[in-house]
């Protein structure tokens, strides 16, 4: 099969899975889950183009496998689906996670220190008012 083929089977192929992920037997079923047109669902087969925007929106609401709506890969019951990827892909993302994690606590760090100072400043704006106050009552 060409790439030109494969292509051409792809809108269909995902209208296929949300059919069966949805047990609509219709096209027309399947628009009015979507909120679209059936005219707006078979242009969509037709020129393999669809808004996959609404698609992954509406997936992700119904808790669906992306992989498997989109590209038809099922997930491994037995793995977590990640068996694929190199162990120093999941070093740098932890790596990556722990030092966003210090800049956060670095940041709240600073911003406690600010509003400390701020009630601090508070504290004297107050103790300035009361000075003027008991200024202005020995007048």
């Amino acid at each position: 099969m060409n790439n030109t083929t494969k292509n051409l089977q792809n809108a269909k192929q995902i209208v296929l899975r949300l059919k069966e992920l949805l047990g609509c037997k219709r096209d027309l079923q399947l628009a009015g889950l979507l909120g679209i047109s059936p005219t707006t669902l078979s242009t969509w087969k037709s020129r393999n183009s669809m808004d996959y925007h609404l698609v992954i929106e509406f997936c992700s609401g119904k808790n669906f496998d992306l992989n498997y709506v989109l590209l038809g890969i099922t997930s491994n019951p037995e793995g977590n689906g990640f068996e694929k990827y190199d162990d120093s892909i999941f070093a740098k993302l932890k790596t990556q996670f722990e030092n966003q994690i210090e800049d956060v606590k670095s940041v709240r760090i600073e911003l406690e220190q600010l509003l400390e100072k701020i009630k601090t400043k508070d504290e004297i704006d107050r103790a300035k008012t009361r000075i003027k106050k008991v200024k202005g009552a020995q007048t």
